[in-house]
């Protein structure tokens, strides 16, 4: 019998940047990772008010592929949380931790951290 796989934050990282994240133009710079595993950005949205962004990725590796999103949230003054949004069902693969690492390069990339 299977069970209900619930998600749990295993992928958590914390980033230091400038109190403003969001760039002239609202967008994310994200190269999509063709390969093994697969990682391609579906959608970006940022709430500034609440100091908030989503970020959605397909995560396709050899035998599973996950729709995954991710939040960035200010946590506090300079400090910023990348994380799995919760809610979301995801198997904890090496593709998922791959697509967290990647969210975190490009926002240190999109922001000039």
């Amino acid at each position: 019998m299977y069970g209900i796989f619930d998600a749990i934050p295993l992928f958590v990282i914390t980033v230091h940047m400038e109190d403003d994240l969001v760039n002239r133009d609202n967008s994310f710079e994200f190269t999509d990772l063709i390969g093994e595993p697969t990682i391609i950005l579906k959608d970006f949205l940022f709430d500034p008010k609440r100091g908030r962004g989503m970020v959605h990725l397909l995560v396709a590796e050899k035998n599973i592929s996950q729709h995954v999103w991710f939040m960035i949230s200010k946590i506090s003054s300079g400090k910023w949380c990348i994380a799995p949004a919760g809610e979301q069902a995801i198997l904890p693969t090496s593709g998922v931790a791959l697509a967290i690492k990647a969210v975190f390069d490009s926002a240190l990339l999109t922001y000039k951290v």
